[in-house]
Parts: structure tokens; C-alpha cells; sequence
């Protein structure tokens, strides 16, 4: 139960929040204009109703952007084909799933490429039929390797075209399908045909084949044979305004880059060395509203098509504004990568639910190390996975030191519940300055990273007061926020039930 502070206090939090975040902005918006004249080789033109230029530096969103549109005629003939087939001939699914995306893949990349997912596939079938997880895993971590150091051999990472990059993103979700698929079947029913077009749909499913979300395999199966329950004008309905408001979300995203240039500022590091600590931090921050911004439009196109299709989905990303824990930030951000890390690497780790936290951190390591392979082994990716590793240990020696009877004996006895949030907050907030740099260096490399870490160190004692204490409030609108939405999703039960008894 969280306890409830008074309007004023919340109030004070939530002002000095909104404050901080919005300066930070402004600061970066000024920097905008001698950047723009400096620095005119990273800007288009953009929107004709505004003054300023488009900030074009993001190739990642450029290229998502791009090759969606490129993809948007296949997405029709997915919908219309698979609702024809699941009409007329429900158990050619999976093979519908396939044709499509082989297709796809034969159009715009070189057949090689088909021919190694297809071996992949194959190849992860059988580990499945022989039944053994370690033979799997070894599978995993080869294909892993494979496509993590093969990257680094027979292609130029200075030089990768947009061929390349789609390649690499592809073949990363490809891989973690294929292991989900194998692991969730390994001990599974006796016909064979049956699981091996569930593999095929699963791993060829076009909506999540290019850029996620990842869906659990236990997830998407249920639903792969099953005849559409909402008629189709609702279903119609629901896709259309979904990918309106994911349009909505994308404008928003062109708006931002007219105005906020962080994505080309955090490419030229020397230039950011002489600017304040709110500034810094605007760019930062900026940075990850654009990171956010970018998996929401993203996630979100590819999520309506199969919740169209009647697929239950992750969840979305949480805004990371309001997330002061590492363990949230994990869970909530990318859902469904969280969940194939948890169910396929740390609860098989773990073995139990009481497992020692020496257990726990084992797995935890195991967990980090695949993210780092997973994610392009790159030095920004090894700092931001051993901060963001350390940061859950941290939380976690918390967590357990807290637990502990003595401890909470003697805090309920001395502390009331709004000063033990309180306390709770002051501690969280140095771990979500960590995680805040962690994160800078995953959207805009190590050097960023190192940038802030050595504006802090050698930064005033007053300097380091007030990033703690703009932390604090932070971490107290979080809590505030979980506290609202535990309140809400309670009522929401409680109705839900009484519906059901009714």
C-alpha cells in the first residue's frame, strides 16, 4: 500500500518536475539555432508552416519510417489474404503467414537471405524434436554469435547501408522467435506437422517481423486457428482509428524534430562540452522522448494489424519520464522482450521463486550478457548493460536489506508511512540518475554518457544537491503515478467482477 502524501507536497513534487524537464527543453530549442548554421549538413527542409528546419539525423527512424511505407501495400494483402484464407480454408494460416513474408523477403533482399532464416528455422525445429534445451541454447547462442561478430566480418559497421541495417534488425527478432518457439515446444505434444506450422506462422508473422514487438510464442499460438469473434466492421473500426492515433503520434515525432535538434547535437560531442548541466540534460532528455516517441509509432502500427487480427500483444511502452525504478523500466518499456528474457533466461536460472539473491544476480548477469550480443555488441551497448546490470543488483540488495525483520521492525516503529515513502524516494533517486546516464549512453553512445558523469563529478556540491533533489521530486511523481494507476486497474476489477456476477 502506498502512502498517501498531502495535495501540497504532491503538488511542489509535480511543479518541480514539470519545471525541470520543460527548461531543459527550452535550452536545447535555443541551442537549436547557432547549431542549425553550424551544423546545416544535418537538417532538411521541413514542414513549409514553420521557420525551422527538420533535424534529420535520426537514419534509424528515417529508415523505419521509410521501408514501413515501402511495406504498406504487403500489410493490405496480409490482412485481405489471411482473412480470405481464415474464411475458406482456416488450417492454411500458417503457410499464408509464410508465403507473404518469404515474398517480401524476395522482393526487396537478396534470396541468400531467405534460404538462412529458412535453414535457422529448420535447424531449431529439430532441436525441438530432440527434445534437449541445451542443444537448443547452443543453437541460440551460435546463431546469436553468428549474426552479432558475422556483422563485424562481412560487413563494413562504418559503411552499412539501409540493406544492412534491416538485415541485422530482422535476423535479431528472427533469432529470439525461433528460441521461444523451441523452448515453450520442447516438451510438447507428439504430432509434429501441427507444431511445425505454428513455427512457421509464428516466425513469419509479417505485422512483427521487421521491427517487432516481440509476442510469446504461448501468446500466439492460442490464437493462430481461431475464427475472428468481433465482426468485421468493429475489427474495421478499431484498425482505423488505431493507426490513426499512431499517425497522430508520428507527426508529433516530424513536429518534435523542427524544433528539438538533440538527435544531430549528440552526434558532434565537442561541441557540447561547454554547455550547462541544463542543457546537457535537455538533450538528454529530449533524446529519450524521441527513443519513446519512436517505439510508440512503431509498436503501435505493427499491434493494431494483429490485434486486428485478434493476437494478444505486449503492452506498449510506458512513458520513461515517470519511471524511477530499474526493474519498471524493464518491465514496462519493451513488454515483450522482457518477457521472452524472463521466461526463457532468468526464471529457467533461477529454477525457483525463492531463489537466493546470488542466484538471482547470476541470472541477471545471464540476461544482461545476451542483451549486450543481442543488441549489437557495441561499447555504448556494454556500458549501458553493466550500469543497467549494476543498477538491479543495487535495487535488489535494497529490496532484500529492506525486507529484513529487524529492518522493518525498526522503521515501522520510527517511521511513519509518509516519511518511509519518503526514504524510499531518496534512496531511488541516485539509482535513477544512474539509469539516466545509462540510458544516454544507449541513444547517444559512451562519450555521452562519460560527458555527464564528468559534469557531475566536477560539478559544485550545489550542482549535485539540486540534480538530487530535482531526482527526488521525480521519483515521488513515479510513485504517485504507480499509486494512481494501482487505484485505477483496482476499480477496474472490482467493476469487472461485478459484471461477471450480475
Amino acid at each position: 500500500m502506498i502512502a498517501k502524501l498531502s495535495k501540497v507536497e504532491i503538488s511542489v513534487y509535480l511543479i518541480v518536475w514539470v519545471f525541470s524537464f520543460s527548461f531543459s527543453f527550452y535550452n536545447v530549442y535555443l541551442l537549436g539555432v547557432p547549431f542549425e548554421i553550424s551544423k546545416s549538413n544535418y537538417f532538411i527542409e521541413g514542414w513549409s508552416i514553420l521557420t525551422r528546419r527538420k533535424d534529420d539525423s535520426d537514419d534509424e527512424w528515417v529508415l523505419w519510417t521509410n521501408f514501413s511505407v515501402m511495406l504498406a501495400p504487403w500489410f493490405i494483402g496480409h490482412v485481405i489474404l489471411s482473412e480470405i484464407t481464415r474464411i475458406f480454408f482456416i488450417e492454411a494460416i500458417p503457410l499464408c503467414y509464410m508465403l507473404i513474408t518469404i515474398l517480401v523477403l524476395l522482393c526487396h533482399f537478396p534470396p541468400v537471405l531467405s534460404a538462412f532464416l529458412i535453414i535457422q528455422l529448420c535447424t531449431f525445429f529439430i532441436g525441438m524434436l530432440i527434445a534437449s534445451k541445451f542443444f537448443i541454447w547452443f543453437l541460440g547462442i551460435f546463431y546469436l554469435l553468428l549474426i552479432s561478430v558475422g556483422k563485424d566480418v562481412f560487413m563494413d559497421t562504418s559503411r552499412m547501408t539501409d540493406e544492412d541495417r534491416l538485415i541485422s534488425v530482422l535476423l535479431a527478432w528472427f533469432l529470439i522467435r525461433c528460441l521461444d518457439f523451441a523452448l515453450s515446444e520442447v516438451q510438447g505434444s507428439n504430432e509434429q506437422w501441427p507444431r511445425f506450422l505454428n513455427l512457421l506462422a509464428y516466425s513469419f508473422y509479417l505485422p512483427c517481423f521487421f521491427f517487432g514487438p516481440f509476442i510469446p510464442y504461448d501468446h500466439f499460438k492460442l490464437q493462430v486457428y481461431k475464427t475472428q469473434q468481433p465482426s468485421y466492421k468493429t475489427r474495421c473500426l478499431y484498425l482505423f482509428s488505431s493507426l490513426v492515433k499512431y499517425y497522430l503520434y508520428y507527426l508529433l515525432f516530424e513536429f518534435l524534430s523542427h524544433l528539438l535538434y538533440c538527435n544531430a547535437m549528440h552526434l558532434v560531442i565537442e561541441n557540447l562540452m561547454s554547455n550547462g548541466m541544463w542543457t546537457l540534460s535537455g538533450i538528454g532528455l529530449c533524446m529519450a522522448n524521441f527513443f519513446y516517441l519512436k517505439y510508440i509509432v512503431v509498436y503501435g502500427f505493427s499491434t493494431s494489424i494483429a490485434i486486428y487480427e485478434n493476437f494478444t500483444t505486449p503492452d506498449l511502452p510506458k512513458c520513461i519520464y515517470r519511471i524511477h525504478l530499474y526493474s519498471k523500466m524493464w518491465r514496462h518499456f519493451d513488454r515483450g522482450f522482457y518477457l521472452f528474457i524472463f521466461r526463457c533466461i532468468y526464471s529457467p536460472v533461477c529454477g525457483r521463486k525463492n531463489a537466493s539473491i546470488i542466484r538471482k544476480s547470476f541470472a541477471s548477469f545471464l540476461c544482461f550478457l545476451f542483451v549486450y550480443i543481442w543488441h549489437g555488441g557495441t561499447i555504448g551497448i556494454f556500458y549501458w548493460s553493466l550500469f543497467n546490470f549494476v543498477g538491479l543488483l543495487c535495487e535488489a540488495i535494497c529490496r532484500q536489506f529492506w525486507k529484513r525483520e529487524f529492518v522493518n521492525r525498526w522503521l515501522e516503529s520510527n517511521l511513519s508511512k509518509q516519511n518511509l515513502r519518503r526514504l524510499e524516494a531518496l534512496i531511488a533517486s541516485p539509482l535513477w540518475l544512474f539509469a539516466v546516464i545509462s540510458n544516454f549512453m544507449f541513444f547517444g553512445g559512451h562519450k555521452m554518457g562519460m560527458l555527464y558523469f564528468e559534469k557531475l563529478f566536477k560539478g559544485s556540491l550545489l550542482l549535485n544537491v539540486s540534480v538530487v533533489l530535482i531526482a527526488y521530486c521525480m521519483c515521488q511523481v513515479s510513485i504517485e503515478t504507480d499509486k494512481f494507476e494501482k487505484k485505477t486497474s483496482d476499480k477496474y476489477l472490482i467493476t469487472h467482477k461485478l459484471e461477471k456476477v450480475e
